[in-house]
C-alpha cells in the first residue's frame, strides 16, 4: 500500500514538472509570436505610411481643371443630366471627399435640371434634389425640363423653378394633365428665356401671357397645334420666332403661323389634317425662311395646292413630302422655285416615286436625295429643339446608283 502512494505522488510531481516545462514553451513562443506580429505590424505601417504619402496624379490637378473634365461629364447644355442616378452630377460627388467638393462648387454641373415625377412617391425627393441644384448652380442661366403626368405634382415643381425665372433659358414642358395647368406662380420676366418646348397632352383653359414678355425667345417647338387645348397665337412672341417645329398641325394652321411668324429661318411642319377653310390665311412671302421641312404622315390631294402659295426668296434647303408637290411633282417644284427666285443648295424628296434623274435635270445646280418618313413618336417623345434642328438629308445617290434611274 505505501508503494502505491509512493508511485502516485511521483507521478502527480512528474505532471506539475511538465506542466511548467510546457508553460515555459508556450511563453517562449507567444513571445515569438508577439515579436513578429509586431515586426509586421512596424511593415504594415510602413507601408501605410508610404500610401498615405502617395498622390494620384488625377488628384494632382487644379480644381478649375478637374471641375472642367467635370462639367464634360453630363449633356451638352442645354441638355439635362438626371437628378440622381448614373449619370447625374451626383456620381461625380461620391467618388470622394475632394471630388465632392469641388463638384459642388462648380455651377455650370447643376445649371440644367430634368424634373420627373412619375409618382407620388418620389415626389418629395424630387423637390429636395431640385431645389439643391437650383442653389449650386449659382448665378447661371438654366435650362429645365418638367415632366409630370399628374395634375398635382407640377405644382411644387413650377413654385421652385419661379424665383429663378430670370436665369431660365431652355424651358420643356411635357405635361399629361387635363386640368388647368398651373401657371400662376411662372407669372415672372422671363428676361433670359431663349427656347420653349412643349409637349404631351396638356389642355390649357387659362395660359400664360408670360411668353409675350420673353424678349429673347426665338425658339419654339409645339408637339401639337391644336386650337381645341390652346390658342397660341395669343400667348407666344411669333414675329420675334427665327425657330419654329410643330409636330402635329393642321395645314390650314400652317399658313396661319408662316404668316404671324414672318422672322423665321427654320421651319419644320408635320400635317396631319387639311381642314382646309374656306377663307385661308393668306401667305406673305417667307423672306428670311432658309430651311424648310415640310412632312405629312399620309397622302391627300388637299396638299398639292398648298405648296404652290408658298413663296421662298431665302430658301436654302428643303424636305418635302413629294406629295405636296402635286400631280407632276418634278415640274411642280421647279416652277414654285422659279417662282420664288430661290437658289437652294439641297432638297430632300421624302417618300418619292419620281426618280432624282428627273429632278436633277430640271435643277442642275441642286442636290437632290431621298428620305423616308421618320418614325412616328408619342407627345412626350418630343426631343430637344436642338435635336429637331438636324434634319436627316437622306441619300443623294448617284444616277446609276439610283434604282428607278431608268424611268
Amino acid at each position: 500500500m505505501k508503494t502505491l502512494h509512493q508511485n502516485a505522488a511521483l507521478d502527480e510531481k512528474a505532471s506539475r514538472a511538465a506542466d511548467r516545462s510546457r508553460i515555459v514553451e508556450i511563453e517562449a513562443k507567444i513571445w515569438e509570436l508577439t515579436r513578429s506580429i509586431h515586426i509586421l505590424q512596424k511593415e504594415a505601417d510602413s507601408a501605410q505610411d508610404r500610401l498615405d504619402a502617395y498622390t494620384y496624379p488625377v488628384l494632382t490637378l487644379p480644381p478649375e481643371i478637374v471641375s472642367e473634365i467635370f462639367v464634360h461629364f453630363i449633356p451638352v447644355y442645354p441638355r439635362r443630366a438626371p437628378t440622381n442616378g448614373l449619370g447625374s452630377p451626383l456620381t461625380l460627388a461620391q467618388i470622394c471627399r475632394p471630388w465632392r467638393e469641388i463638384a459642388f462648387s462648380t455651377p455650370r454641373l447643376w445649371r440644367a435640371v430634368h424634373m420627373s415625377v412619375s409618382s407620388k412617391t418620389t415626389l418629395d425627393e424630387q423637390l429636395n434634389l431640385v431645389e439643391s441644384s437650383l442653389a449650386r448652380s449659382g448665378s447661371c442661366l438654366l435650362s429645365i425640363q418638367l415632366s409630370s403626368q399628374w395634375y398635382e405634382d407640377h405644382i411644387p415643381l413650377i413654385d421652385l423653378v419661379a424665383p429663378h425665372c430670370e436665369r431660365l433659358q431652355h424651358l420643356k414642358l411635357c405635361v399629361f394633365a387635363f386640368t388647368n395647368f398651373h401657371w400662376d406662380s411662372l407669372q415672372r420676366p422671363l428676361l433670359s428665356l431663349r427656347s420653349l418646348t412643349v409637349a404631351g397632352t396638356v389642355a390649357i383653359d387659362r395660359l400664360p401671357t408670360v411668353f409675350l414678355s420673353a424678349p429673347l425667345l426665338n425658339k419654339v417647338a409645339l408637339g401639337a397645334y391644336n386650337e381645341y387645348y390652346a390658342d397660341w397665337r395669343s400667348i407666344l412672341p411669333w414675329s420675334q420666332l427665327s425657330v419654329l417645329t410643330v409636330e402635329s398641325i393642321g395645314l390650314d394652321h400652317c399658313a396661319l403661323l408662316l404668316a404671324l411668324a414672318p422672322k423665321l429661318v427654320f421651319c419644320m411642319f408635320v400635317v396631319i389634317s387639311v381642314h382646309i377653310r374656306p377663307n385661308y390665311t393668306p401667305i406673305p412671302p417667307c423672306q428670311f425662311l432658309e430651311t424648310l421641312a415640310f412632312r405629312t404622315k399620309f397622302p391627300m390631294e388637299l396638299l398639292q395646292g398648298f405648296w404652290e402659295r408658298l413663296t421662298l426668296p431665302a430658301l436654302r434647303d428643303l424636305q418635302i413630302c413629294e406629295v405636296f408637290l402635286g400631280p407632276d411633282p418634278v415640274e411642280g417644284l421647279r416652277v414654285s422655285l422659279s417662282r420664288s427666285q430661290c437658289g437652294p443648295s439641297r432638297i430632300c424628296v421624302l417618300d418619292g416615286k419620281k426618280p432624282l434623274k428627273q429632278y436633277r435635270k430640271a435643277m442642275p445646280l441642286v442636290v437632290f436625295s431621298k428620305g423616308r418618313q421618320p418614325p412616328s413618336r408619342k407627345p412626350d417623345e418630343l426631343t430637344d429643339i436642338e435635336d429637331l434642328e438636324q434634319l436627316d438629308w437622306g441619300d443623294a445617290g448617284s444616277e446609276d446608283s439610283d434604282p428607278d434611274n431608268e424611268a
